[in-house]
This record gives structure tokens, sequence and C-alpha cells, in this order.
């Protein structure tokens, strides 16, 4: 049986496939990655009150607003808070039923601010707290915001503009509550969601096919490369969802009070414990033509290294206007992906983007898929190696730099015929960016003076030796990775002039036209496609929603 009448025997398990993968994303978004709707409003309340000043002090240090709630789950608090000639900022506390506190902040004032808690069945509450000097707003930051005596609480504090003298009289307040019920996905709508993708990935599985060592088309080999790498895209993201679905049915408080450390633990399950090994078993069948070994030298690796940030610098000013281009009309909201990064520990980044990431996706990316190209060319080895990782970033912070990258290892990796060199490469690039500059605007946003006023920020500066050396760090590496794109942007545009890319051909190899016409035809790569388009909407859509 030949190629061709075996792909027609798939046709119906590739349609299913290809027409239930969008579906299934939002099928996600609705029932699964976060509670979409809103429910019962179970209060609403608009109230205005009056405390007394006496020597500087409020005399009525809090306010208490009862939020009785039916049982636990998610619930959305908007609030609204105006305060009276004084202006001294106040500290919300929401407690639970039990007493636990389930959201805890600090503010001068509030407009329609959002507030997502978990609460449980009874009496919650919700207290404002009233800073009226330093001191209190040390007790409220040490006891409910975990600071600890010491310059980050020194800075904290600062940013209100203490010491204030406060009026003596009564001082009227204007504080607005609007609590809703968040109505997630009864738990049958979850295991129809994860049932859908469980079909996906059995039409997927359906429509594999082994093949000859010889005698097969580009467009052949892309159809049967795009099956596979679309099983893997769609084994992420059921993994993830599958492995949600449980933490927040078993384990809810745990998976809310965890929420930043499983998403990246997630990461690792989903990609580098199931979709690889996945990937690698179905990639099997399909014939792999070892590329030649050769050594690349350690000042050509740092050149290397100089265009990957050059890529970096330019890719990620284009992906941050499209991105903000998109999330306009929300706001402009940062990505998943960079608040996951600023509110993560400095350890698990390093485990999860800067070594497993680079060493997992330059397997599945540069060694999987270009032993199983490269004898139908380098260009279309490189150009479906960049595409394929671009999209599966699924967001568009990411997606520009990634898929440039992507071409730049593939070219190394056809070059050397070793991933270990594209595997350093890309472990310098997270290395540098999700470490070390999300590490040091962590610590410069803790330490560095609040105030816009250089006068301010001198005496603070002066007066804390952390804030002058986080302050001084963060910019000379910020100063770093400029000049460093720079140079690699004009290294990498005198490589191109110079031909240092000129890219080999092979025997018998198609037009880049009639290459890149095999790759966007190539139905099953679709499914590939498909299931990455899925993951952009997956990162953009809740937003609207």
């Amino acid at each position: 049986m030949n190629a061709n009448s075996n792909s027609s025997g798939k046709k119906l398990p590739l349609i299913l496939s290809l027409l239930l993968i969008i579906p299934f994303a939002l099928m996600i978004i609705f029932f699964i990655q976060s509670a979409s709707f809103r429910g019962d409003v179970i209060k609403d309340v608009s109230q205005t009150f009056t405390v007394s000043v006496k020597d500087g002090k409020v005399t009525t240090p809090s306010q208490v607003f009862e939020t009785p709630a039916t049982h636990v789950g998610p619930y959305e608090m908007i609030m609204s808070f105006e305060s009276g000639e004084n202006g001294f900022p106040v500290g919300v506390l929401v407690k639970t039923a039990e007493g636990n506190i389930a959201s805890c902040f600090t503010a001068c004032g509030m407009k329609d601010l959002p507030c997502n808690v978990t609460l449980t069945s009874g009496k919650n509450v919700l207290e404002l707290h009233f800073l009226d000097d330093e001191d209190a707003m040390r007790d409220f930051a040490m006891t409910y915001l975990n600071y600890a005596e010491g310059p980050a609480l020194d800075q904290f504090v600062s940013a209100y503009d203490y010491p204030v003298t406060l009026k003596d009289g009564d001082e009227s307040f204007t504080f607005s509550l609007k609590v809703t019920e968040c109505v997630t996905a009864p738990v049958l709508l979850q295991i129809v969601t994860l049932a859908v993708g469980a079909l996906i990935l059995l039409m997927l599985f359906l429509c594999l096919t082994g093949e000859p060592s010889e005698g097969v088309t580009l467009k052949e080999r892309l159809d049967r490369l795009g099956n596979r790498y679309a099983i893997f895209a769609i084994t992420v993201i059921f993994t993830q969802m599958l492995v949600i679905v449980l933490m927040r049915n078993l384990a809810p408080d745990f998976t809310n009070q965890n929420s930043i450390f499983l998403s990246l633990l997630l990461t690792i399950i989903a990609v580098d414990v199931v979709g690889f090994p996945v990937t690698y078993l179905v990639c099997r069948n399909v014939p792999a033509q070892p590329l030649e070994k050769k050594k690349l030298g350690f000042g050509k690796f740092l050149l290397f290294v100089l265009m990957s940030a050059g890529i970096c610098g330019v890719g990620s000013i284009i992906g941050a206007f499209v991105h903000r281009l998109i999330t306009l009309p929300v706001g402009g909201a940062d990505a998943a992906i960079t608040t996951l990064m600023l509110n993560s520990g400095m350890g698990m980044r390093i485990l999860t983007v800067g070594i497993m990431a680079p060493i997992f996706e330059e397997l599945l990316f540069r060694k999987l898929l270009i032993d199983r190209l490269a004898k139908y060319g380098e260009f279309i080895s490189i150009f479906t190696s960049g595409l394929l990782f671009g999209l599966f970033h699924g967001n568009f912070q990411q997606f520009f730099f990634a898929f440039g990258l992507g071409c730049l290892f593939a070219f190394v990796y056809l070059r050397t015929g070793r991933v270990i060199y594209t595997i350093g490469l890309h472990m310098v690039i997270n290395m540098s960016t999700s470490a070390i500059t999300v590490w040091l605007l962590g610590k410069y946003s803790e330490y560095a003076p609040a105030s816009t006023d250089p006068n301010a920020v001198a005496a603070a500066m002066q007066a804390s030796p952390e804030a002058m050396l986080y302050t001084t760090l963060y910019s000379f590496w910020t100063i770093f990775l400029a000049l460093a794109a720079i140079a690699g942007a004009i290294i990498l545009i005198v490589f191109l002039a110079k031909g240092k890319f000129r890219l080999k051909h092979a025997e018998g190899e198609e037009s880049r036209g009639e290459a890149l016409k095999a790759l966007f035809t190539s139905r099953l790569t679709w499914a590939f496609f498909l299931s990455t388009i899925s993951l952009f909407l997956l990162s953009y859509l809740p937003a609207y929603l």
C-alpha cells in the first residue's frame, strides 16, 4: 500500500481532529482555565462612615464588613474607597469564616479595584485598617504582608510619604463593596472537556503512519512530522488541563496558595515528563538522517550568543508592540508568562526555564525534527524548526524572537550536528533573561526608591546600601543587555551581507516556494498549527471575557 492510499484511509480521524482542536481550546477557556462567568451578587453595599482623629491618631483603628458566603469557592470583590481630608492609607484584609487570610494589601485609595479571593461557607469579613502613621503601617506590613525589619520594609513604608500629621476632628470616608460569585464549570463539564481532548489525541494517533526509508516526498514527510508534533502539542495541553482539574477538585486550597510554583511545575510535567517521551516514541518510525559532527569553537559560540541577543532584542520589541496592540482594548495586560516569571522563585525559574526548557526544546525542535527533514534541504529544515518553535510559545510577546532564535539554532545544528551547542546557546539566553534579569528586576523593585523626586531618590540611595547596590546592578545589567543586543544585531547583519548564512542545497531539493507550499498545504501539519493557535487563544481570549 502506498503513502497516498494510506493517507486516504485516515481522512475521517484527520477531519475530526481538525474540527475539534479549536472548540477544545474554547472549552478549556470556559470550563477549566478560569472562573469565566459571574454568578449571583452576594453583597453590594456603599457606605459613608466617620472616624474620629484625636491627637493625630484614629480612635477607631478598623472598620469591618461582613461577607457571608454559602459555599467554598472563588469570588470577585470590586472595591472603591475615598478617603477624607487627611488622606492616609488603609490596609485591606479579607478573612474567611475560619479566620484564614484570603487577601491582603494596602492602598491610599481605590476605584473599582478587583480582587479575586476564595471564600468559605459562613461569615467571611473584610477589614479596613486605618494606617494613620508609620508605626501602624509597619505593624500591618509585618503582621499580614510577611515583611521583616530591614531595608525592604523601610522602602515599603517610605512609599507612602510618612511621616504625616493628621488633623484632629471627624474624618469622612466612602467605601463600596460588591461581591460576586464566580461560577466554575460543574465537574461533568470539565470531564467532557477532557474527553474531547482525549478524543483529539485518539484521532491523531489513528492518523499515524510509518514510512519506507526511500521514495518519500517532502509533502509526505511534513504530513508525518506535522501529525507527530500535533500529538506533542495536544498532549501538553491535555496533560496541563488534566492536572489542573485534579488539583482544583482534590486540593483547591493548596492549588490556590501555590499557583505560581504549580504553574512552573506543570510545565515540567507536561512538556518534559510527558510530552517529550510521547513525541520521541511516535517519531521513531520516521527515518532520521544523522548529521555530520563538527566542532564549534568558543569564539564562534560567543558570536552566536551575541547574534541570539540581537534577535531577542529586535524580536522582543516587535512582540511587545503586537502584544500591546492586541491587548489594548482590555488595558494592555501583561502576558501570563511575564506575570509568572516576576512572581516565581529564583530556584524554580533556573530549573524550569534555565535548564529543563533548553534541553527538551532543543531535542524536540532541533534534534528530532531536523534529523528527519535535513535530507530535503536546509531551508525547509530551518524555516520549519523556527516556525514550530515560535508557534509553540503560544503568545506574541515571545513568538517573534523565538522564531528568530529557532532559525539561528537550526542553522547551528545543521552546521555542527551537535545539539549540545544549541542547548548551550538556549541556556545562556534563558538564564540571562528569565533568571538574572527577572531576579535583578525583583531586587530593584524591592529596594529602589519609590519616589520620582530626584532629591528623595538621592537621599534614599544614600541611606540604603542595598538600594544603591541593586539599582546600580540593574542599571548596568540593562545597559549590558542593550549593548549586547545592538552588537549582536550588527554582527547578524554583517554575516548576512557577507553570505555567512548561505545554505547548502540537497540533491533533488525543491525550490523554496515549492517547499513552503508543501509545508502550508500539509493537512496534518495544520493539526499542529491549529493546536498552537489554540495556545494563542488560551493566552489572549480570557482577558476579553
